[in-house]
């Protein structure tokens, strides 16, 4: 996106970091930060461009090596590969996809077996055969499809995110940050679906 963009631009230069952590936009001037999920801040604008959903996956060879996985009590005995930075236990919450089978919405307590904080990492480690991981969808559907991991309990979601782009707000906002969230909008949820429809 931003190459395409810098086409369209020539003089447009841009600094692109990637981080994990919350950065502060005013004090580390910042212009836009791309953020996933919900935002707390209301003195912030946000501006939604995809919303995607989270896949439960595993490799094919930990699912074979694995005790059967038929609801998500069983997760709890599983080797759990999460995102975080501890191996404290986590909660995982899975909505049925077909309510008519009049199953209700459950949660069940994961200990990690592997924690880290960086997906594309999660991704590796779980078609390494390390365990089960809740994966962004727009990540993995290319390696489900090939049959590299395949989906555990693939009736159950275990949610969905969003991707957002955060500035200061209208007045702090120039002609060119104006021009790359407009490029963004109409570039970004394109290509995200279509990563969802190749799988």
């Amino acid at each position: 996106l931003v190459i395409a963009f810098q086409a369209r631009h020539p003089n447009a230069r841009v600094a692109l970091t990637s981080t994990e952590r919350y950065v502060d936009l005013l004090r580390e001037d910042i212009d836009v930060a791309f953020r996933i999920g919900p935002h707390a801040d209301s003195t912030l604008t946000v501006r939604t461009f995809a919303t995607y959903g989270i896949h439960l996956v595993a490799s094919t060879a930990y699912v074979a090596g694995a005790p059967p996985i038929r609801t998500p009590a069983d997760l709890a005995s599983h080797r759990a590969i999460v995102f975080g930075t501890d191996c404290a236990p986590q909660t995982w919450s899975l909505t049925p996809l077909d309510r008519l089978t009049g199953r209700a919405a459950g949660s069940v307590t994961v200990t990690p077996h592997l924690a880290l904080n960086d997906f594309s990492g999660i991704l590796s480690a779980t078609l390494a055969g390390a365990g089960i991981s809740r994966v962004p969808s727009i990540l993995c559907v290319e390696d489900v499809a090939s049959g590299r991991l395949v989906r555990v309990l693939p009736h159950w979601s275990p949610g969905s995110d969003s991707i957002s782009a955060i500035t200061l707000g209208r007045r702090n906002t120039s002609r060119l940050q104006r021009l790359f969230l407009d490029h963004c909008a109409d570039h970004l949820p394109t290509r995200l679906a279509e990563r969802q429809v190749r799988g």
